[in-house]
């Protein structure tokens, strides 16, 4: 019985551990990147693969085991974007990130170089393609894409840059997807009709 309890105690101790040791600075976020950011754009993903380093080329704020997306900019709202080729990022359980192949993001950064590091949990990009349709790439769906939209008002000086991106847009970008909402039906259920039977009426007669 105390081997039981030892064991069930473990059970429920275990993710509280594993989530203790899951620690990384708060992530930067997009509404206070995008202000000083040098360059806000587009970009689609349109490969990806892991990439291996030893823990000395990593670095004290680098990763072994990173995922390497080629990208190619759709857009750009500010700065100049001809060089930048690629993405790196994390994918892990600890403030993974999920990018998709053929997807748009939209991203406000202050780096410059030719590949854009994404930290743990990263919120200055989000999935600008919520209702993806890989048929639909054309710039004509750029221009009516509400978060581009939002994103040039911000610029502007319109609206605020915490108004730009809402929570469905980043939904997809977590390493473990939150299932879709359920939709709660609020119409009574319709009553079963009920066929009475005639079998004992006809072998009555």
């Amino acid at each position: 019985m105390k081997a039981l309890l030892l064991i069930v105690s473990l059970c429920l101790t275990l993710p509280v551990m594993a989530a203790a040791n899951c620690d990384f600075p708060p992530p930067p976020e997009f509404a206070k990147t995008a202000p000083i950011a040098s360059r806000v754009f587009v970009f689609r993903v349109m490969n990806l693969r892991v990439r291996e380093q030893s823990t000395q080329e990593a670095g004290p704020n680098g990763y072994p085991i990173f995922v390497e997306a080629d990208v190619l900019v759709k857009r750009t709202l500010r700065g100049d974007t001809s060089n930048i080729t690629a993405v790196h990022f994390v994918n892990g359980t600890c403030g993974g990130i999920n990018l998709l192949i053929g997807h748009h993001y939209l991203i406000a950064t202050t780096q410059n170089d030719e590949l854009i590091e994404l930290r743990p949990a990263d919120r200055t990009l989000a999935d600008i393609d919520i209702e993806y349709d890989p048929a639909v790439t054309s710039s004509k769906q750029l221009d009516s894409n509400k978060y581009v939209i939002a994103a040039q008002a911000a610029i502007d000086g319109k609206q605020p840059f915490d108004t730009v991106f809402d929570e469905a847009a980043y939904r997809s970008m977590a390493t473990v997807p939150p299932p879709p909402e359920v939709k709660i039906v609020k119409e009574p259920c319709a009553r079963p009709r009920v066929v009475k039977s005639t079998k004992g009426k006809k072998a009555a007669k």
